[in-house]
């Protein structure tokens, strides 16, 4: 039986390593002065462009315990921002995004991923409105909003998709 937290097949064989490596970039974070927490989330969905209120961008599934870490620091501020690396394996782009807030000396680490196949849209209203958002929700409904000025950043470089 299936949970709806459970990461989908296709991403399963990178999903580990991209894990691994979430948990290691939060360590170097900590080496520089933060305090750092890995969430690991469910899965991520593309949000095309309406698909709610009016956004687009990428629907990131979260255990209640990382919703509430990461609710409990926006309360306080809002992120500084968002260190984004993508990489590319079978048209998935694989990112670690790093949310930071400088002032509390915190940064969360969170993978995420789409299929390129089905981001265009996404991407294209992305580039139009100069943000990407990140819907970070619950199963109860709960939902943090974050928008990440840079979009291209989402976007792996030639040399990042192989």
């Amino acid at each position: 039986m299936s949970s709806n937290l459970e990461t989908p097949m296709r991403v399963k064989p990178y999903w580990e390593p991209l894990l691994a490596d979430i948990d290691a970039t939060v360590a170097e974070y900590e080496e520089n002065g933060y305090d750092g927490t890995a969430l690991h989330p469910g899965p991520v969905t593309v949000l095309g462009p309406g698909a709610y209120e009016g956004s687009a961008g990428l629907s990131v599934l979260l255990p209640k315990s990382a919703y509430e870490t990461l609710e409990g620091l926006v309360e306080d501020a809002d992120p500084d921002g968002i260190d984004v690396y993508a990489s590319v394996a079978d048209q998935l782009v694989l990112l670690g995004l790093f949310i930071r807030f400088e002032a509390a000396g915190r940064v969360l680490g969170l993978p995420a991923y789409y299929d390129r196949s089905n981001a265009d849209a996404m991407l294209e209203w992305a580039n139009e409105h100069g943000k990407l958002d990140l819907h970070l929700r619950t199963l109860g409904g709960e939902r943090l909003v974050l928008s990440c000025v840079e979009p291209d950043r989402f976007v792996p470089t030639d040399e990042e998709a192989g």
